[in-house]
């Protein structure tokens, strides 16, 4: 079912499409809304800021990528890219030259290595959300419950 459809029958969205910190409000009792959903863009262009959805993707992954690069953000006070891959933007999976150039995109540079007081759990998490296509927001979850569960 399309990310619209879905709104609008059981109103939930598979996924937001331009999560980053601007979208983010946290009401004052604590909990978290997202505004300005590129998910309820039923076609045409992708509304996002290609600095957190740097691929162009119109999937939940979008959204793991940017909770990655954010994660990042929060702990570095930097962006992981100063570009991104216009020439492969919404086309992640095409050939090896494409895998190639998306992986010499997607490196970067170690949050650690900005902030040595970054946890080294954030710092997988923030990889995995980056660079591993089937790293979902299933994924995503269940490691950041057990990040938040550690003593």
């Amino acid at each position: 079912m399309r990310a619209l459809e879905r709104l609008k029958s059981t109103g939930q969205m598979l996924f937001h499409g331009d999560l980053k910190p601007e979208n983010l409000v946290v009401k004052p009792q604590g909990t978290v809304v997202m505004i300005d959903p590129a998910a309820a863009q039923p076609s045409g262009p992708v509304p996002a800021t290609l600095h957190y959805n740097p691929l162009l993707l119109r999937e939940s992954k979008a959204d793991v990528m940017a909770i990655g690069i954010t994660l990042y953000e929060i702990l570095t006070g930097t962006l992981p890219f100063e570009q991104v891959p216009w020439e492969y933007a919404g086309n992640p999976a095409g050939g090896e030259t494409v895998r190639l150039s998306l992986s010499y995109f997607l490196s970067y540079v170690p949050a650690r290595e900005l902030n040595p007081n970054a946890p080294p759990e954030l710092e997988r998490i923030i990889y995995r959300c980056i660079t591993i296509p089937e790293y979902g927001l299933e994924h995503l979850r269940d490691d950041l419950v057990s990040f938040l569960r550690k003593p």
